[in-house]
């Protein structure tokens, strides 16, 4: 469940917006059913991470749909 709590770490550093977090637990639902292991959920939640910080970086106020990095 660290994937869980990186995640809740990364919504508080930037809110995500409510479509950003559907795609993002659409996408690691995705990516748990299909990889078969944790390599690649485990690197699309880094991203997500990732891009949290770059936006709180550049003073984003919200994590957007559009922001959720590809897997």
């Amino acid at each position: 469940m660290d994937q869980i709590s990186t995640l809740e770490r990364a919504d508080k550093i930037v809110p995500f917006d409510p479509h950003a977090r559907h795609k993002v637990a659409y996408t690691l639902l995705t990516l748990w059913q299909k990889s078969g292991s944790y390599f690649d959920p485990d690197e699309f939640v880094g991203k997500v991470a990732q891009t949290a910080f770059a936006l709180h970086n550049d003073g984003a106020s919200v994590f957007a749909a559009s922001d959720v990095p590809a897997h």
